[in-house]
């Protein structure tokens, strides 16, 4: 009897209001939070890029003895410098190509399908590789790729803005997030936020130098196998090879198209200099970039890249690799060696 008049019962008008007002707020922050994870991987980017300015600030700051705002100064007058030579030797080059190679793909793609159906036996159905021959079809393709251009150079804006301020004031920041937990945590969480960004350093350093040299030897490689637009090609593949696993994968597509439209001898010696400087990559260059860096396994990395893919896009894809080398260093400082190995150490402690 009781049982049934207690489920018989009917919620107040006040009870009613305050359960509906609950649902609603969690579906509001949930919806929010579906919003805002745009912005979240935006902030995330910028500190990338803040990882990366600290990381050559603090070379400069110990040789000469600057401040670390004078040395980050410093640093970004120095990649202005790098970077405006590289253009004003290489830039009309490369734009050159990478014009270019927009326009001559199309035109590969199709002189390799020629060749396929020449073949016997080889005759497949390429058209979907095709450019669209339909007017609407390529004003609205233009249409998409303006949107996405612009796009990109405002997420990139944001990105080097937030990655500014986090470089030149990093401890306010830092101070900020560990006083959002209780103060009894609050040495440890820092102890891993330090640590999560150390990784980051050290991964990002060895990152840009194994982009550097894959794109160098590819450039280099596929001009001595004749071809064309080598340069942009290897600049391509330097720029990809951020994505660990499908970046290289990616970059070789648009080179092996371009050399099997000149001829299929120079698209297997294009086919021998991608395979050779992944070689040369996973067993010289990356092991190096290891024995100081955060060694994550392959199938970590591939799960990452993809779940972070399905779950947020090609902004996703392109953190991957950051994102998750700073969950896993945070989950072993607050996790693994906090909760699990720290208790076990307690009990020990207990029994003795």
């Amino acid at each position: 009897m009781t049982n049934r008049k207690s489920l018989n019962t009917k919620l107040t008008s006040g009870e009613f209001a305050r359960f509906t007002l609950i649902a609603v707020v969690v579906v509001g922050l949930v919806a929010l939070g579906c919003k805002l994870v745009d912005v979240a991987l935006l902030g995330f980017g910028g500190i990338v890029f803040a990882t990366v300015l600290h990381a050559l600030g603090h070379l400069l700051a110990d040789r000469f003895r600057w401040s670390q705002r004078w040395s980050i100064v410093a640093v970004l007058a120095l990649l202005a410098g790098i970077f405006g030579g590289l253009a004003w030797v290489f830039g009309a080059q490369l734009a050159q190509q990478a014009e270019q190679l927009r326009t001559e793909l199309p035109n590969a793609v199709a002189t390799v399908q020629q060749r396929i159906e020449q073949w016997s036996g080889g005759r497949f159905n390429l058209s979907a590789l095709q450019p669209p021959s339909d007017t609407a079809k390529i004003v609205g393709n233009f249409v998409k790729v303006a949107g996405i251009t612009a796009g990109v150079v405002g997420h990139a804006v944001v990105m080097f803005f937030v990655g500014l301020y986090l470089a030149f004031d990093p401890d306010v920041y830092v101070r900020i997030a560990v006083r959002l937990f209780p103060p009894i945590h609050r040495e440890k969480v820092k102890s891993a936020v330090m640590a999560s960004g150390e990784s980051l350093r050290r991964w990002l350093i060895g990152q840009l130098a194994s982009m550097t040299v894959v794109g160098v030897l590819t450039g280099i490689g596929l001009g001595i196998a004749g071809v064309p637009l080598a340069l942009a090609l290897g600049v391509l593949a330097g720029l990809l090879d951020f994505v660990p696993v499908i970046g290289p994968v990616i970059a070789i597509v648009p080179g092996l198209i371009l050399a099997l439209s000149v001829d299929p001898k120079t698209a297997a010696w294009a086919a021998a200099v991608y395979i050779g400087v992944q070689q040369l990559e996973n067993h010289v260059i990356v092991p190096l970039a290891q024995r100081w860096s955060v060694n994550l396994p392959p199938a970590i990395t591939v799960l990452s890249i993809v779940a972070l893919g399905l779950l947020f896009g090609i902004m996703g894809v392109l953190f991957a690799m950051p994102l998750t080398i700073v969950i896993v260093m945070l989950v072993k400082k607050l996790y693994v060696e906090g909760a699990l190995e720290g208790g076990q150490r307690g009990s020990k402690r207990q029994h003795e």
